[in-house]
């Protein structure tokens, strides 16, 4: 399900003044259609929260520098954050794969220890996770200590058991080719974003991120 990065814009549509789809254009895997045809186009950029690649809400226009986020059971406004300029995320990305290759080049044994401890300071902080989702998605505290509480499960289970599905694998090369040998190599893509659904803001986008890290993507 990992893409490989090699995003050279971000588009949107929107009507009636909210955002009603979205997509990435990329030159790896090109989008064949338009999405709810008639609505008008609008340019805008990424957003980068923690690291993390990120898009949600309404997203106003495209020369806006910054975007506001609301609580949902009083209107009040919970947080600012800065849109990213493509310029920007031109050079995250470009530190990225400088990293990429860094991390490519770990073994499964040394990713692993370095998600685990990760996952170790996620788990520590549970309680601020939890209290963040309540205040942005309106959500009940024991649905959010779910949520929080199964997106630590994902990058246990992506650290522990990447080795085991992505290990170099030998297969028989077949009766007519019995005397040459055969494998399957999985290589990383490289750069990955991930874009989270604001339903399941942790739980879900950690499935994708965990994975790709733990397969070797920055």
């Amino acid at each position: 399900r990992v893409r490989p990065s090699a995003v050279v814009n971000w588009t949107s549509w929107r009507r009636a003044g909210s955002t009603v789809a979205a997509r990435i254009t990329s030159d790896i895997e090109p989008p064949s259609h338009r999405i709810n045809r008639g609505a008008h186009k609008v340019s805008i950029s990424g957003i980068v929260r923690g690291g993390v690649l990120m898009m949600t809400g309404p997203t106003g226009a495209s020369t806006a520098s910054e975007f506001t986020t609301h609580h949902p059971a009083t209107g009040e406004i919970f947080a600012t954050y800065p849109v990213t300029s493509d310029q920007q995320m031109s050079e995250i990305v470009a530190r990225a794969r400088t990293s990429a290759k860094w991390w490519a080049a770990l073994s499964f044994s040394e990713r692993r220890k370095i998600l685990l401890k990760w996952n170790s300071r996620l788990i520590t902080n549970l309680p601020e996770a939890v209290a963040l989702i309540v205040a942005e998605s309106g959500k009940p505290e024991s649905d959010a200590t779910l949520e929080a509480s199964l997106a630590c499960e994902h990058v246990d289970w992506a650290a522990q058991k990447a080795h085991l599905y992505l290990r170099e694998h030998h297969r028989s090369p077949g009766l007519l080719m019995a005397n040459m040998s055969a494998r399957v190599d999985r290589v990383p893509y490289g750069v990955v974003g991930v874009i989270g659904p604001w339903n399941y803001p942790i739980f879900t986008p950690m499935g994708s991120i965990a994975y790709a890290l733990a397969a070797g993507n920055s």
